[in-house]
């Protein structure tokens, strides 16, 4: 058995569905599993898909995942879902019998860049997994290309994407192709230190010339209005950089 938490997230989401599509038996955690039902006729309450064992529970309170680890071999964290609380959740794990970890993490433990606080909460989770005596494979992953997604309503609104970083270069991944490498770290064959993925950091990025789904990104530019998402909007966008004093306005207007 294969343990997802975060189940119903960008990431979570298609390891599911790519763990149930081989076969594999899932056990698929969520706070509200509700989002992760498949658009079908009459579905089962709450079903992710046949097979599928839904967990209803708190990924950053363990103790309510404690039933459920009986029987799971490996578990597929993600630091999003489980908060501060990854190390008394391995911990747990490894009590029950859980013998492999696969850790959603992020480049920016390794290369820098973006919020430090952010990279040092990723570099906590990793070190939690170490420490638990599990064997653990992390992927540090670079932005998701699921983000663009924040231009979508000022797009809709305006036709504009508008950012303060207008030069900025980015390397965007699709979270299928991030569920995809996390199947094969879950799944694989190997046992303990033997295990092809074992003790192993992926950074996960785009490379020079590919093509990211569902935005096209060309190198150093930034928001993502070109290409692809054009061809999806129907008319030209443009990107607009803003001056941080203007953002820093429009993010206060909603406080008295």
């Amino acid at each position: 058995m294969i343990m997802v938490t975060g189940a119903t997230g960008n990431v979570g989401r298609e390891v599911v569905k790519l763990l149930a599509g081989q076969g594999a038996a899932v056990a698929a955690v969520s706070r509200n599993p509700a989002p992760a039902q498949p658009p079908a006729p009459a579905p089962a309450p709450g079903a992710f898909a046949d097979g599928v064992r839904q967990i209803v529970g708190d990924p950053s309170r363990p103790q309510s995942l404690a039933p459920a680890l009986g029987g799971v071999a490996a578990l597929l964290l993600s630091p999003r879902a489980v908060g501060g609380a990854s190390a008394e959740l391995l911990a747990l794990a490894a009590e029950r019998g859980v013998r492999r970890v696969v850790v959603l993490s992020a480049v920016t433990v390794e290369y820098g860049g973006g919020y430090r606080r952010f990279a040092e909460e990723f570099a906590q989770v990793e070190a939690a997994a170490r420490a638990s005596g599990l064997s653990w494979t992390f992927l540090r992953c670079a932005d998701f290309a699921a983000n663009a997604l924040a231009w979508a309503p000022q797009i809709r609104a305006t036709g504009r994407a508008r950012g303060v970083h207008g030069a900025a270069a980015t390397s965007p991944v699709h979270q299928r192709d991030i569920a995809e490498v996390a199947v094969q770290a879950l799944l694989d064959p190997g046992s303990g230190p033997d295990a092809a993925h074992a003790g192993r950091a992926y950074a996960l990025r785009t490379r020079p010339g590919e093509r990211p789904e569902p935005a096209r990104r060309r190198p150093g530019t930034h928001p993502p209005v070109e290409g692809r998402r054009q061809g999806t909007a129907g008319r030209r966008l443009t990107a607009h950089r803003s001056c941080a004093c203007g953002v820093t306005a429009g993010l206060l207007v909603p406080l008295p």
